[in-house]
C-alpha cells in the first residue's frame, strides 16, 4: 500500500505508514466520504459541510463585510462544489479545493457588485469592468504608471494578508514618502471595506505629503532631512497625491525621536529591526498622534534597511526618550567626598551609572568646583525625576541633563 503523505510503499495489512506515521484508515474514511458524496449520499454531504464549513466562512469574510452576503456566498460554494465534486481527484485536498472555489465566488460577488477603476486613476481609460478587486489590482496596466512605486502584486498580498489575519481591523497605519504604498494600500482597503480608517506616517523633516494634504494644494519642499531616508522625499507624486486626497483620512508626522523610540520597541517586544521609514507608524501609535486607542491597528513596518552605526545612535535615543536613560550634570565642589554622595543617592534610588566624567578645566566656574556629569540607565522618566530630587535635596545643583 502506498502513502499518499510522504509516497513509499508498506504492506498491505499494516494501518499507519511505518515511515511518516500517516494513519491509513484516515484516508480510507475519506476516500469512502469522498465517495459516497459524489453519489449525492445526503449525510455524507452534511459530513462534508461540518467539517469545512468554517474555512469557507473566513475565506469568504475577508472580501465581503455583509454577514447576510457572506452566508448567500458560503451556500453559493457549495452548491458549485457539490455539483463538481468529479473534478476533485485527491481526497486530501478536499477543504483547499473547497477554499479556491470560496474565493472565486466571492471574487464574482465583487466583479458584479464592487468593480473598481484603478486603471482610470491610473491614467488609463480601459473598462475595467470585467475584472474582480484582486485581478484588477494586478493588472499590468498600472505598471504603466511610475509613480506607483509599489508592485501591483505586493499591494494584492499585503492587504489580504492584513485582512485575513485581522478580519475585523478598525485602521491600518502606512508610512509616507512619495505616495506609492499609501495610495495602493487605501485604494484597496477602501474599496473591500471602506470603515476601515487609512492614516500615513510621515517624518518631521520630509512632510511633503502631509503639508499638500493640509494644505490641499500639491508642493515641492525646499529641503528635507530625516534618518528615515526611505521616505526622505522632497515631493510627493501627482497621482498618488490625488489617490491620498480621495483615499486616505489622516497624515501626521513623528520626530526623529519618536522614531528611535518606536525601532527600539520593535526590537524589544517583537524582535523585529525596523528602519526609520519602517518604524514612523508605530511611533505614531506609541505617541498618541492618531484617534486609535482602544480599537485593533495594523501598522505597516515595511523595511529593515538600516545602518548599524545608525542603529546604535538610534538605540541610544531611543532609551533616552523611553526614559531608560538619562544623562546628567552636576556642579560640585571639588572635595573628596562629593562624588560618594552622588553615588549613594544615585544608588538608593535604584539606578545604575555607566559612565562618570570629572571636569574641572571649565573657565566658567571656581577653581575649587567642577563639573561631574553621569550618564544612568533608569527604569522610566519617573526613576529620573526622582533622582533630581532626591540630588536637589542633599543641595547638589543641576546644571544640564537630557531626559
Amino acid at each position: 500500500m502506498r502513502c499518499n503523505k510522504c509516497g513509499r510503499e508498506n504492506r498491505d495489512d499494516v494501518r499507519f505508514c511505518i515511515y511518516c506515521g500517516n494513519k491509513f484508515e484516515e484516508e480510507k474514511e475519506k476516500k469512502d466520504l469522498l465517495k459516497r458524496a459524489r453519489s449525492k449520499d445526503q449525510q455524507a454531504l452534511a459530513e462534508i459541510y461540518s467539517q469545512s464549513c468554517s474555512a469557507v466562512y473566513r475565506v469568504i469574510r475577508v472580501l465581503v463585510k455583509d454577514e447576510d452576503t457572506v452566508n448567500d456566498l458560503v451556500q453559493d460554494t457549495y452548491v458549485k462544489a457539490f455539483s463538481r465534486l468529479d473534478q476533485l481527484q485527491d481526497e486530501a485536498k478536499l477543504v483547499p479545493w473547497l477554499k479556491m472555489i470560496a474565493n472565486n465566488t466571492a471574487k464574482d460577488w465583487l466583479k458584479k457588485c464592487k468593480p473598481v477603476y484603478f486603471n482610470e486613476l491610473a491614467g488609463e481609460s480601459d473598462d475595467t469592468d470585467d475584472l474582480s478587486f484582486e485581478e484588477n489590482i494586478e493588472d499590468e496596466n498600472i505598471d504603466l504608471n511610475p509613480e506607483m512605486a509599489m508592485d501591483r502584486r505586493e499591494v494584492s498580498r499585503l492587504v489580504m494578508k492584513i485582512l485575513d489575519q485581522l478580519p475585523d481591523v478598525d485602521a491600518v497605519v502606512v508610512p509616507v514618502g512619495g505616495g506609492g504604498l499609501i495610495s495602493g494600500v487605501a485604494f484597496a482597503i477602501k474599496s473591500l471595506r471602506p470603515e476601515v480608517k487609512v492614516y500615513g506616517v510621515q517624518a518631521e523633516g520630509a512632510p511633503s505629503m502631509y503639508r499638500s494634504l493640509h494644505e490641499h494644494k500639491y508642493q515641492t519642499l525646499k529641503a528635507v532631512s530625516t534618518f528615515a531616508d526611505g521616505i526622505q522625499v522632497k515631493t510627493p507624486g501627482e497621482l498618488t497625491y490625488q489617490i491620498c486626497e480621495q483615499y486616505v483620512d489622516d497624515i501626521v508626522t513623528v520626530s526623529e525621536d519618536e522614531t528611535a523610540a518606536a525601532i527600539l520597541s520593535l526590537m524589544e517586544n517583537q524582535k523585529l529591526v525596523a528602519e526609520g521609514a519602517g518604524a514612523v507608524p508605530v511611533a505614531a501609535v506609541l505617541f498618541h498622534k492618531l484617534p486609535v486607542e482602544g480599537k485593533k491597528v495594523a501598522c505597516v513596518v515595511s523595511g529593515g534597511n538600516i545602518d548599524v552605526n545608525i542603529l546604535n545612535r538610534v538605540i541610544t535615543r531611543g532609551l533616552v526618550m523611553s526614559g531608560r536613560k538619562a544623562n546628567m550634570t552636576i556642579a560640585l565642589e571639588d572635595k573628596p567626598g562629593q562624588l560618594k554622595k552622588v553615588a549613594e543617592i544615585v544608588s538608593r534610588c535604584g539606578s545604575n551609572v555607566v559612565s562618570v566624567q570629572h571636569d574641572g578645566s571649565d573657565p566658567n566656574m571656581p577653581i575649587s568646583s567642577c563639573f561631574l556629569k553621569l550618564t544612568l540607565e533608569t527604569r522610566d522618566a519617573e526613576q529620573i525625576e526622582q533622582i533630581r530630587a532626591e540630588l536637589a535635596k542633599e543641595g547638589f545643583q543641576l546644571v544640564s541633563e537630557r531626559v
